[in-house]
């Protein structure tokens, strides 16, 4: 049970992250990614085009700090599998892993809510609603589901 919920709480964190990074980090889309969020943001909450300039500057200075964690864990991930792979199939070794990757996710969670924070500083005071309310929807989107995709 303690397993699982272990489980549960990694899953939930990478999930969250993933979709944190899609839309923060996405190179390869172009106009389908960053730019469209940044168009959106720039639209919604009415950013100047000084204040789109400072949010990609930012973004950048960012991008450095937050890379080189997701890296590691992703490194962590991958020797946890091919643990799980090799016969270290024991509890102790599977809670070992759990917990460290759950102390790195919350980690770089909290990175990134303050780099959001941090970013939100751009904004006037009468931006600052629509600005949490984008990173909200942001947030609690849910990679990988398909709007017609059965629970």
């Amino acid at each position: 049970m303690k397993n699982k919920i272990v489980l549960l709480i990694i899953l939930v964190l990478l999930a969250s992250n993933a979709v944190l990074l899609y839309f923060y980090f996405n190179k390869n889309s172009g106009q389908r990614g960053r730019g469209r969020m940044m168009e959106r943001f720039q639209k919604e909450v009415g950013l100047t085009d000084e204040q789109v300039k400072k949010f990609e500057t930012l973004r950048r200075q960012q991008k450095e700090t937050l890379v080189p964690g997701f890296d590691s864990m992703n490194i962590l991930k991958k020797e946890y599998i091919t643990a799980m792979f090799n016969g270290n199939n024991f509890d102790s070794v599977k809670m070992k892993y759990a917990q460290v990757l759950g102390e790195r996710m919350l980690t770089m969670d909290k990175k990134m809510i303050d780099q959001l924070m941090e970013a939100r500083k751009i904004c006037t005071p009468n931006q600052f609603v629509a600005y949490d309310s984008i990173v909200r929807k942001m947030m609690m989107r849910i990679p990988d589901k398909k709007p017609n995709e059965k629970k």
